[in-house]
């Protein structure tokens, strides 16, 4: 990070991502607690597997983070093996909001980046509180990064 450089957001997906996958889990153990105490009692042993699957759902999904500089996007992701992914601001071709009807009924939402980067020319920021300010706030840093870098942005269609 330059020294001119400043955090201006930080955050992480709401693990209500994961919903359906802790549901389902959920599920699959009161079923297996049951036919353990009615039919076969080893089978209470097989409680493990979904729930080292919503662990591993819950592990993932909060190995996520962002950070919004006023340069640069930082994707970090991964449980053992850590990826940073960072995209340049002025590389931003468009922005838009998407709020399913679940993430609305808790006030997320997700920000989707469209952008020249060869290596993720799709960003999404998923499942974040204060969308809205995020996405204004990249506008925001775009429009004065591609003047201060003189970048045009041509569109060949």
């Amino acid at each position: 990070m330059s020294e001119n450089e400043e955090t201006l957001w930080k955050g992480k997906p709401s693990q209500l991502i994961n919903f359906n996958n802790f549901l389902l889990s959920g599920i699959v153990v009161l079923l297996i607690i049951i036919l353990s105490i009615y039919l076969w009692g080893w089978l209470f042993y097989l409680i493990v597997f979904p729930c080292g699957y919503a662990l591993q759902k819950w592990l993932i999904l909060r190995s996520y983070g962002y950070e919004l500089t006023s340069e640069r996007l930082r994707v970090t992701t991964g449980i053992f093996t850590k990826s940073f992914e960072e995209i340049e601001l002025y590389r931003i071709r468009d922005y838009s909001i998407v709020q399913p009807f679940f993430l609305r009924l808790f006030s997320l939402g997700n920000v989707i980046l469209k952008t020249s980067d060869k290596t993720m020319p799709d960003v999404t920021i998923s499942a974040i509180k204060d969308f809205i300010e995020v996405k204004d706030k990249i506008r925001e840093r775009v429009e004065i990064l591609r003047k201060e870098k003189d970048i045009k942005e041509i569109d060949y269609t």
